[in-house]
Order: C-alpha cells, then sequence, then structure tokens
C-alpha cells in the first residue's frame, strides 16, 4: 500500500533523529581516532544496513545492494557492504546455534592454535609499506576499467576447469605490481568489465611488475612478462567459491574470500569471514600432508607446514587444526556492545566478524592471526595515499613505528588488553575464554548442501 507524504516526512523525520542520536552516542562513548576521508557509504548507513542484512539468524546478504553497481576504483571505493560472492557460503553468518557444532576438542585446539611457537613465532598482523619485505600478508587489490590495458596470461600454474586463468584476457592498471614480500607475492585485480576476479601468486617471492602495455582490447591483449606460480579466474558473483582444482590459495577458493579491507577497518565492520593462518596443521597421519576438512579441499603440500616437520616442534603437534577449520568467537550482541566501547578502533571489527562470520584456517607459517590484507601497492600505483596508516597511527596496542611513510603497524590482535583500561566484564576480554573452531558440517551448512552431504543446519 502506498503512504502518503505526511507518514513518508514522519519517517524520514524519525530516520534522521535516530541517525544522529547514534552519531552523538559514539562520540561520547568510542575514543578518538584521525578520520581521513574514505570513499563509499556513510559509516551509520553501512551500520544500519549491516544490521538488517545481518539480523536474526538469517545469513548476512550485504551484496544485494544497487550501491554494487560501479564502476569503482583504488579512490572510489565499492561499500563494504558489497562483498563478494554474496550468495556463497564466504558471505553468510554462523547459524544461531553454531555453539551446538563444534569440532571434538575445539577450545583445546583453537588455544593451542593461538600460542603455538617455533622458535620465533608471532600471531601479530602486519600491515607493511609497498615493497617492504615483511608484506607477507598483504594482497596488492587493484580495480580494472575498459580504459586499462589487456593482459593475459599465457602460462605457468592456474586452477581447474572454470576456474583456469591461462589464456583469458583481463582488464589492469597498466604496469600493475606484485607485494614486496621476500618469500611469497600476490597480485589480484576485479576486472569489473567482465565482472572477474584474476589472482596471481608467485613464489620465492618473486616481486613482479605487470609490462607496459598500451592495447585495452580483450582480443589484442598484452602477455604477462613473467608467468605466475599459480592463478585462478572466477566470477566475482561466484555462488560456490570453494574446490577450483589448485591455484593462488591453499585451501582451493576463489578470490579475494576473506580478504580484510582498508574500508571494512576504519569504518567498523566487516561482512565476511577471515581468512585465517596458524603455524602449522594436523598432520592426516601419513606425515607427508596436513589433513582438510570442508571447504578445503587441498592442505599442506610445499608452502605449508604440518606439525611433525617444522625443524623446531611447535607446541600443539597433538592439538593442531586441519585446513579449512573454520574459528569463531562465542560473544553476544551485548558483550560486542561492551567491547565495542573498550577495544580499540583497529581491533573490534574483526572481533565481530570473527563472532558473526569466523574465520577459515588457510595458510601456515605463524600462530593464528588474520592473514590476507589489502596492501598499499594499488594505493601507490594510483599515486595516493593509503589511509590505513594514518589512521592506525597513535591508537592503543599499535607499535609505536607504524607511520604514514614509514614503518610498519603491528596490530597484536587477539590481546584484548591493549586497551590498558579495566575489563567491563569479568573473562570477557580473554580469547582463550570465548573461541571455538565449528565442525565442518556448519560450513556445509552455509555452503547449501543437504544433511546427506553432511550439512547439520
Amino acid at each position: 500500500m502506498r503512504k502518503t507524504k505526511v507518514e513518508l516526512t514522519l519517517l524520514v523525520s524519525f530516520l534522521l533523529v535516530v541517525m544522529l542520536a547514534a552519531c552523538d552516542q559514539q562520540k561520547d562513548s568510542e575514543p578518538s581516532a584521525p578520520t581521513p576521508h574514505i570513499s563509499g557509504v556513510n559509516e551509520y548507513w553501512v551500520a544500519a544496513v549491516g544490521d538488517d542484512f545481518n539480523s536474526e539468524d538469517t545469513p548476512g546478504r550485504p551484496g544485494k545492494m544497487p550501491a554494487c553497481t560501479g564502476p569503482f576504483s583504488i579512490a572510489n571505493q565499492e561499500p563494504i557492504t558489497c562483498v563478494p560472492g554474496p550468495n556463497s557460503l564466504f558471505a553468510k553468518r554462523l547459524p544461531s546455534d553454531v555453539m551446538n557444532h563444534r569440532m571434538a576438542d575445539d577450545v583445546d585446539v583453537a588455544v593451542h592454535a593461538l600460542s603455538a611457537n617455533a622458535g620465533s613465532s608471532t600471531n601479530v598482523m602486519i600491515w607493511a609499506h609497498s615493497g617492504s619485505a615483511n608484506d607477507i600478508n598483504g594482497i596488492p587489490s587493484y580495480y580494472g576499467q575498459a580504459s586499462d590495458p589487456a593482459y593475459v596470461i599465457t602460462g605457468g600454474g592456474s586452477s581447474a576447469g572454470e576456474y583456469n586463468a591461462i589464456n583469458k584476457p583481463f582488464h589492469a592498471p597498466n604496469q600493475a605490481f606484485t607485494n614486496g614480500a621476500s618469500s611469497e607475492s600476490f597480485l589480484s585485480v576485479w576486472d569489473q568489465v567482465q565482472n572477474k576476479y584474476v589472482y596471481l601468486y608467485y613464489g620465492g617471492g618473486r616481486h613482479t611488475e605487470l609490462p607496459k602495455c598500451t592495447s585495452t582490447d580483450l582480443r589484442h591483449p598484452c602477455p604477462l612478462s613473467s608467468d605466475p606460480s599459480a592463478s585462478v579466474f572466477n566470477d566475482r558473483n561466484e555462488r560456490k567459491g570453494w574446490g577450483t582444482g589448485g591455484g593462488p590459495d591453499s585451501m582451493n577458493i576463489v578470490a579475494p574470500v576473506g580478504r580484510i579491507r582498508v574500508n571494512e577497518m576504519i569504518q567498523g565492520h566487516i561482512y565476511h569471514p577471515i581468512y585465517m593462518n596458524v603455524l602449522c596443521e594436523q598432520n592426516n597421519g601419513t606425515r607427508r600432508m596436513a589433513s582438510f576438512v570442508f571447504p578445503a579441499t587441498a592442505a599442506a603440500g610445499s608452502c605449508q607446514f604440518i606439525c611433525t616437520e617444522l625443524r623446531n616442534p611447535c607446541t600443539n603437534t597433538d592439538k593442531a587444526p586441519p585446513a579449512g577449520a573454520l574459528f569463531f568467537l562465542d560473544y553476544t550482541d551485548a558483550q560486542l556492545a561492551l567491547l565495542k566501547n573498550y577495544m580499540p578502533l583497529w581491533q573490534y571489527p574483526m572481533v565481530e566478524a570473527l563472532t558473526h562470520y569466523g574465520g577459515y584456517a588457510g595458510d601456515t607459517g605463524n600462530p593464528l592471526h588474520p592473514s590476507r590484507m589489502e596492501s598499499e601497492d594499488a594505493y601507490k600505483l594510483a599515486g595516493i595515499e593509503d589511509p590505513i596508516f594514518r589512521w592506525l597511527q597513535g591508537q592503543d596496542g599499535i607499535s609505536p613505528a607504524c607511520g604514514v611513510t614509514s614503518g610498519q603497524c603491528n596490530l597484536p590482535w587477539s590481546n584484548f588488553a591493549v586497551a590498558g583500561r579495566a575489563c567491563p566484564a569479568d573473562g570477557l576480554c580473554d580469547i582463550t575464554r570465548h573461541i571455538h573452531i565449528a565442525d565442518s558440517c556448519v560450513a556445509k551448512g552455509l555452503a547449501g548442501m543437504k544433511a546427506s552431504e553432511g550439512a547439520c543446519f
């Protein structure tokens, strides 16, 4: 039924009052920090939309908004509610009864994953500047436009079937480059003309730059100057998201699952699960390969650690998680509200996301931590400042060397006492009392599988 003009006026007035009240309340309750301009939707509108899409026990449905229509760029990015694969398991909230579907011995395994050590291990998140050898978790996230050069991968390793990237042309910014990590390098492009993601991996720290190219015609693309070690090509609205049959990701999932965007951190919400690293993965009995659970369809190979094969045996050899393990936190909405007012601005978005969506263990090398973040590289190529460093600088718990132009930012994500204030409730700020691992039947349920296929809801 149509609303009258008076009704609509009253409704709009009511919404404005609510939004202003929320704004005033947040200003009074949250610590202040520099807030650089970030393109995208208004923070409070994002939160309201997120609450609507993610209310009660229904799966989150970001990506359904008309605002997901681009074109976008590194300087004018899509809203944080515009999540890749909006209908896949990687955009859905955990079921309300997830605590009834946990992996055996889940708390011990999860706590050991946090504290595992191989001599010099650390579970801090590192946000490093472009070109840094420590930028191992940074993923350059480029936006391809019709006016950008056309490129094509002609060799190297790639995923299978529809996800194979060989000889599939794509648009990318001219001379886009990988991150500068000393051991592994990545490059990711969202070709908006085709609405496809292209994700490249170069082993051995091969810092690579796409060649200078003048052709924008996908029929006449420029071949890459260096073949990647692995690659994947997938639709941004991918409905499945798993089982790529190889590619840059150790779990055999599509791009850019689990990646934390700069805008998500600054705007205070992450509407998807987080990609996690663990020090090492559970042995499958052969001592040659790690075991894995859905949605992983592969596990440790030459680029991953198996617990029994570390030179310095880690502390969780008997308690290691399998590849694909779904970690989550058990906080209630009321507890999250307390934590939001207590934690530094940088820390809360990850805690909220791990409570609502969880995080999948996909790679190895250091104790449990979020390990796929948007890097500075695309900003550098565009000649603009990556706002994450200015935003992080000076916040509680961040390394003093964290700087806008130099100095990496170390984030002790699992230390819930970095704010230096009294915890608002007993036991609330001890992650070991709230972390769990779901049974793989939960991920199967999120993927739309049936009980006969192992789903439990």
